[in-house]
């Protein structure tokens, strides 16, 4: 849980993918470069719980159908990559 993963199909298309609701999720982040999911609810970028400012400020990314953008929103059923300046936790919570 909350870790980002890719996922390669071989055609355009649709999948659906289950599991259970998380309203709230605590993220363990290594020092640089991380791949992390959200929750079942959207939550902005600006919400994130860093206790430790470990996030550095501008990076996170979400991939499209133009490649990689900063992102302000984490989205359920999306991966980010996300940069942190030391390894610690950031907390994800639903309003």
């Amino acid at each position: 849980m909350g870790n980002g993963y890719w996922i390669h199909f071989e055609n355009e298309g649709e999948s659906d993918l289950y599991g259970s609701l998380v309203n709230e999720m605590t993220l363990q982040l290594n020092e640089g470069w991380n791949l992390i999911s959200g929750i079942s609810e959207s939550i902005a970028v600006g919400d994130i719980s860093d206790p430790s400012t470990i996030i550095v400020p501008g990076t996170i990314y979400g991939f499209g159908n133009d490649g990689y953008s900063q992102v302000n929103t984490l989205e359920p059923g999306e991966g980010y990559w996300v940069r942190a300046n030391d390894p610690g936790n950031i907390i994800l919570t639903s309003n």
